[in-house]
This record gives structure tokens, C-alpha cells and sequence, in this order.
């Protein structure tokens, strides 16, 4: 049977859907307020596969922790406790880095292209000259 009703608990508290809540904290947030849910029947829901992405940990009790993901998608936390600002604003920081870091190297190129026309130019110019010098310095002048 699906909650009806979200605890207090959640009410006051909001998540990421990465979050990783221990049996303890399912129990609270699917049960009603003031009377958390048996941990009997959290586990069930697990071995049912109600929570796909629930975890047990190898250490202690081999506890059981499952992500707010799962609940939400279950029907059993109201997505409205769920907020995503930290990975949404990191997003928005890295599509904006990508967008500046694009520029950078557009800039980088173009100013490449005109250094390496100058010095293909220079290098000409100093081909002339060595030629001009070996027509006006004999040979056996210069030391």
C-alpha cells in the first residue's frame, strides 16, 4: 500500500534526488507523523523493488540506504521536497565556462594565424636580405 500522506518530517526538509536516506529516515518520511513506518515493511518495498536504486551497505548492520529518487518516483515523497539548485546552478557554471573557454580558443586561433603569417613574413625578409648581403660583401670580406 502507498502513503497517503507525506510526514512532518519532509514537510520541513527538502533533498536532492541523489541523496541517500537510511532505512531510519524512509521509515520516518513514509510513515505519518509521530508514528514512522515498520522497517519490516520498508525492507519489503526493497526486496519488492519499490526502491531500484536502494543500497546496503557492507559495514555494521548491513544497512540498507535508499536515494530520494526512488521514493519519489514511488509515489511516497512529494517531488516539491526535492530540489536540484546546486546541480542545476554547477550546469549552468559549466555550459557557461564551455561557452567562454569556446571563445578563448577561437581568439587564440586567429591571433596564431596572424603570428605564424608574420613570421613566415619576416622569414622571407630575411632570406632577401642574406641574399642581398652575399651580392654586396665579397666572399673572402667578411670574417
Amino acid at each position: 500500500m502507498t502513503p497517503t500522506s507525506t510526514s512532518a518530517a519532509a514537510e520541513a526538509t527538502t533533498f536532492t534526488s541523489t541523496t541517500m536516506l537510511s532505512m531510519r529516515e524512509v521509515c520516518h518520511l513514509t510513515g505519518k507523523p509521530g508514528r514512522p513506518r515498520d522497517r519490516k515493511t520498508v525492507a519489503g518495498w526493497i526486496h519488492a523493488g519499490r526502491y531500484p536504486h536502494a543500497d546496503k551497505a557492507l559495514t555494521g548492520r548491513q544497512e540498507w540506504t535508499v536515494p530520494v529518487q526512488d521514493l519519489v518516483d514511488a509515489g511516497d515523497l512529494d517531488p516539491s521536497h526535492v530540489i536540484e539548485v546546486a546541480a542545476t546552478l554547477e550546469t549552468l557554471r559549466e555550459s557557461r565556462q564551455v561557452s567562454d573557454l569556446r571563445e578563448r580558443i577561437r581568439q587564440l586561433e586567429s591571433q596564431l594565424a596572424v603570428t605564424a603569417a608574420l613570421a613566415a613574413e619576416r622569414q622571407t625578409a630575411l632570406e632577401a636580405l642574406h641574399r642581398v648581403l652575399a651580392l654586396a660583401v665579397p666572399s673572402g670580406a667578411v670574417r
